[in-house]
């Protein structure tokens, strides 16, 4: 399979003829028809294999002369297939693959890969070069043969380090990156703020995806340009760009960088699309086996940016066309080591932290003006179209972006914290997550380039003050990586991520604590011993500064040792502790353990929960503070139905299967300002049965004409009704019935056809719920169907404490007998009013106090001769 170096196949392998040979130890030869030799030599092969070779066809290989094949000794089934090409600028590179025993395409990979000296074709093919290929069957060995090239061997056993500053800057910026590092070798004292560079991204590199392609004398002059700018060079020191790189000339760009460390000057690198800063070499038995010292701008550990790295595997890197500088300006190089450092702040906002490596770091109240890059991806600068057209200008350290084009965008800056894990990925959610506005539009004035353009800035300055407790309040003694990020968005379109800036670093919280705990009361007679810690280190007690405060709680500590009296008893006090030790990265670092008397508490609108609840939330207290998101929940037993909300803490989910009885719901707190102390409590809760809601009938019963269907139902879900028709009690009947409601019955009556009659009974039950009462509807027969009784609240929904209302016989001029109340209950009662005015009876609802999970039924029975008629009215009840 043929690629070319953008990684496009340009055309498969044709087989157009197939041969097959039994070989044996003793070796032989097979012929292919388009005269291609296989050679094996006598006692190569161990023992007797089949094997399959095609004859090759493709247009970057000559069909002029045979190929040759042959067995080589030194393995099992392996073969050499040289290939003569029409010329070797056609072509930079082959993948080798081989097909493996499942029948899949297996590429070599790098490391299999030799380079032995150079190996030219036999004679008669003149000056065409080959390449080697060892072709495995079992197995598989490729071997490329380089171009004759001259190698420069260096002339120390080791270069002295190169010191230089670090900058990092990864994926489409390193070449920025790496110029600004050689800037402040040669001029150590320069300001770190007014590093600029030409951003040379030229028309080629977005054809190519590179992002670093100098290669005419105009863009080498504009690199001079800005050098002469922050150093004095001699013009005429070699400038020249190494040639292209590629497997196939390696050796160009390590002479070049060997012979200018030799000469005490640092090199820029390009390798794999990306650059390098070459400060030294330790120099080795062999070629391959030197060791280079160099900066990536990409900055992968917490120690020193310095890597090393043998000759040969830095050349493993190369996968395509690269470019580099290795000769820059002649200097005078100071050897002293020379750091660019990150400060977190420390307390009282000075910057007290152990030194980190990369870009600088804003400290509280320090306005920064920049455009900077994603490290999410580690894809460097990323620029959106619509809001950044073409870039133009950059400043690295001063972080302020310049464009010819773009206009000002107002920006919502957002800044969160993260903790990373040991390998420096993030773990978990912002732990401090905060939004501010740009501030201040800046004046838009004339900036030096080459071509004298006025350059605009595309942002606004900003400031980020975060407070230091809103993120070391945050963190436990177990934390030690972190990342802050910066992210930039258009305040017009917050779906627009313009930018974002991200920097790791390192931190570790002090921490004071009881050595055995603390009990509540504290112990009078019994000193209680504390002592600091920050991560895995233990700070000596004569170290900190110990306190209490209030001073007058009754108690003291001297040397970590608290001592109590009897007039701490629940009092509230703070233990402190400051590191006093100049000599220490932790001095000023300081911790505190509060020890109150607060109760941690459960509380909960009602201590009983009914079966058919589906939900109920309970409150955790710390003293008046709400804890309830910081406390976690749990209860006992755990699998009787109920349980608590992944998602809403103090959430309790109640199942259609929970058991009722007592359980005991239980929470932990764990103080903030004391991360070891969890303190507990419990609350029993119980869970009671609910009565199954009653069986309802439509029609409700009365005067009807018969036959009649009657529909039976419940509300309670999964209930189930049993009923009979016979005027039997459904309980213990062996005529009921029971199906799951609705249900529809057809009554037909008994008795003569002027005195037929019906009554339904039935009850409601399920599982887990109390079963009803026995509920019952009767029917009569009337000869007047249109003869019927009225009542004016039939099925109203009563909301005041007295209702008037009327009853009256329609279709007849007939007296009303009785108006009752079927199921008084509550202080609900039926009143007959005087004769005269518009309404005949009032209805007195009951008085209803707390909260219910549904409204109250009652039922009004009216007779009328042989009409009789009932009534159902709904008193609206409070719900939970």
């Amino acid at each position: 399979i043929l690629k070319t170096t953008d990684n496009n196949l340009v055309q498969g392998i044709i087989t157009i003829n197939n041969k097959k040979a039994l070989i044996t130890p003793a070796g032989g030869i097979i012929t292919l028809d388009n005269g291609t030799i296989l050679e094996i030599a006598p006692q190569s092969l161990n023992e007797t294999a089949e094997i399959s070779f095609s004859e090759i066809k493709h247009p970057y290989f000559t069909s002029l002369y045979s190929n040759t094949i042959s067995i080589s000794s030194t393995r099992q089934t392996k073969a050499i297939l040289k290939i003569p090409l029409k010329d070797e600028q056609e072509i930079d590179y082959l993948d080798i693959c081989y097909i493996d025993s499942s029948n899949k395409i297996v590429f070599i990979d790098s490391n299999e890969v030799l380079h032995p000296k150079i190996q030219r074709a036999p004679d008669r093919f003149g000056p065409i070069v080959y390449y080697a290929i060892v072709f495995g069957i079992l197995g598989a060995e490729v071997i490329y043969n380089w171009n004759v090239e001259p190698i420069y061997y260096p002339k120390q056993t080791e270069t002295p380090l190169i010191a230089c500053p670090y900058y990092e800057q990864p994926g489409p910026t390193c070449w920025a990156a790496a110029h600004l590092m050689l800037l402040k070798v040669y001029n150590p004292n320069a300001d770190l703020n007014i590093y600029k560079l030409d951003h040379m991204v030229m028309s080629m590199a977005q054809e190519t995806g590179l992002d670093f392609s100098v290669a005419t004398s105009t863009e080498i002059d504009k690199l001079k340009e800005i050098y002469k700018k922050y150093v004095a060079i001699d013009i005429k020191d070699n400038w020249n760009l190494v040639e292209p790189i590629s497997k196939l000339h390696p050796y160009k760009l390590f002479n070049r960088v060997l012979s200018a460390l030799d000469n005490n000057k640092p090199s820029i690198g390009y390798v794999n699309d990306h650059t390098y800063v070459f400060l030294g070499y330790i120099n080795k038995s062999s070629y391959e086996e030197i060791e280079l010292i160099f900066h990536d701008p990409i900055f992968y550990y917490t120690n020193l940016p310095y890597h090393k790295m043998k000759i040969k595997d830095l050349r493993n890197r190369f996968k395509g066309v690269g470019s580099g500088f290795s000769s820059i300006p002649n200097a005078n190089i100071d050897n002293n080591r020379t750091l660019q450092t990150i400060h977190l702040w420390g307390n009282e906002n000075s910057s007290q932290y152990e030194n980190f490596e990369g870009l600088g770091f804003f400290k509280n109240g320090v306005t920064v003006d920049y455009v900077s890059f994603d490290r999410t991806k580690n894809d460097g600068y990323t620029f959106q179209k619509p809001e950044i057209p073409d870039f133009d200008k950059i400043t690295i350290k001063g972080i302020k972006c310049f464009n010819t084009s773009a206009n000002q965008v107002d920006c919502l800056i957002k800044t969160e914290f993260f903790k990373l894990n040991e390998k420096l990925e993030k773990t978990g959610e912002s732990i401090v997550p905060q939004f501010s506005e740009s501030q201040n539009i800046p004046s838009i004035i004339p900036s030096e380039t080459n071509t004298n353009l006025d350059m605009k800035t595309l942002y606004k300055p900003f400031t980020i003050d975060i407070p230091r407790k809103s993120f070391t309040d945050k963190i436990n003694e177990n934390d030690v990586n972190f990342e802050i990020c910066t992210s930039l968005y258009n305040k017009n379109d917050l779906t627009k991520k313009l930018d974002g800036f991200n920097i790791k670093f390192k931190y570790r919280k002090l921490f004071i604590k009881p050595s055995d705990g603390l009990i509540n009361p504290l112990p009078l007679n019994s000193p209680i011993v504390f002592f600091a810690t920050v991560g895995n280190e233990t700070i000596s007690s004569d170290k900190i500064n110990w306190s209490v405060d209030p001073a007058d709680t009754g108690v003291t500590i001297a040397a970590g040792i608290l001592s109590v009296t009897q007039n701490a008893a629940g009092k509230s006090f703070i233990i402190k502790g400051i590191v006093n030790d100049p000599e220490s990265i932790h001095n000023g670092k300081e911790a505190f353990f509060e020890v109150n008397n607060k109760i941690l508490k459960i509380e909960a609108p009602y201590d009983q929960i009914q079966t058919h609840w589906t939900s109920y939330q309970l409150f955790a207290l710390y003293g008046e503070e709400n804890v309830t998101n910081e406390a976690s929940w749990s209860i006992e037993p755990a699998s009787g139905g109920l349980s608590f909300d992944s998602g809403t803490k103090g959430l309790l989910k109640i199942e259609d299967t929970v058991g009722y009885g007592e359980y005991i719901i239980k929470i932990k707190y764990t103080i903030p300002s004391n991360p070891d102390v969890i303190i507990e409590a419990k609350k029993p809760i119980t869970v009671i049965k609910r009565t199954v809601a009653n069986p309802t009938f439509s029609p409700e019963g009365g005067s009807c004409q018969f036959p009649i269907n009657v529909t039976i139902s419940c509300q309670t879900k999964n209930a189930k009704i049993k009923y009979t028709i016979d005027d039997s009690n459904p309980i213990t009947s062996n005529t009921a019935i029971t199906s799951l409601p609705p249900i529809t019955v057809n009554l037909v009556g008994t008795g003569d056809s002027s005195a037929k009659s019906a009554t339904i009974k039935a009850i409601a039950f399920r599982q887990g719920m109390a079963d009803t009462d026995i509920c019952s509807a009767s029917y009569s027969y009337i000869a007047n169907p249109d003869m019927q009784i009225i009542c004016s609240i039939d099925n109203y929904e009563i909301r005041s404490r007295l209702t008037l209302f009327k009853v009256f016989v329609a279709g007849a001029s007939q007296p009303i007998d009785s108006v009752t109340l079927e199921n008084p209950s509550d202080g609900a009662e039926i009143t007959k009013l005087e004769p005269g005015g518009d309404y005949g009876y009032m209805f007195t609802s009951p008085t209803y106090t707390g909260t219910y999970s549904d409204d109250a039924i009652f039922y009004i029975k009216a007779t009328s001769g042989t009409l009789t008629a009932r009534f159902k009215i709904t008193v609206i009840r409070p719900k939970n």
